[in-house]
């Protein structure tokens, strides 16, 4: 596995880690993911005081437009989630996402104030690494072809207010994802990007 670290990515509050599991370089794909929250520093940068207290819905609003122009499907609203079933069985678990472009097989999930408090960073892996296994998904109920190679991001608060502190949630997943080596648990799962916003 090799690990790829940028803090203050062009000269932004963004920060990035990405972890590949067969040693490439970070995908061009993930760069415009990249490019998108840089774009959008001023209104998501969880350092700036007016950004303070955004729920992800909010910032998932903010990049939806450059989103939806790159070919991605994005939970636009609690009502209208991006929902991914593993099969038509009633039986079978449905993972929402908040954005996923299935020719790329990018999915993307935004955390505001569960990412460490509840572990919802390795719910968000776990969940990836299932449909990883499929070919073939129901997305939103229509059946969709995924790519073979899956990316997960992860995209977190720099800084997080909790029980009157204040918590850096992108070192706190990134110190886990070195500690679990991630290489190790067979996620199936080409890359994982961590952002930090």
């Amino acid at each position: 596995m090799s690990i790829i670290n940028k803090d203050n990515y062009l000269g932004t509050s963004i920060n990035y880690t990405y972890y590949s599991y067969s040693n490439e370089r970070i995908h061009k794909n993930l760069i415009n993911i990249l490019d998108i929250f840089k774009n959008k520093v001023k209104e998501i940068e969880s350092i700036n005081d007016n950004n303070y207290g955004k729920k992800s819905d909010a910032i998932l609003k903010t990049i939806e437009k450059e989103l939806l122009a790159s070919g991605f499907i994005t939970e636009t609203n609690k009502k209208n989630q991006v929902r991914i079933q593993l099969s038509q069985e009633k039986e079978v678990k449905e993972f929402r996402v908040d954005a996923i472009n299935p020719k790329t097989g990018i999915i993307i999930e935004i955390e505001a104030g569960r990412a460490v408090s509840n572990y919802q960073f390795l719910k968000d892996m776990i969940e990836c690494s299932m449909i990883s296994s499929k070919k073939l998904i129901y997305l939103n109920k229509e059946k969709t072809n995924i790519s073979n190679d899956l990316f997960l991001v992860i995209a977190v608060r720099n800084i997080y207010y909790f029980s009157g502190q204040k918590h850096n949630d992108y070192k706190t997943v990134k110190k886990w994802l070195k500690a679990l080596d991630i290489s190790k648990l067979n996620l199936k799962i080409k890359g994982i990007l961590l952002i930090g916003y």
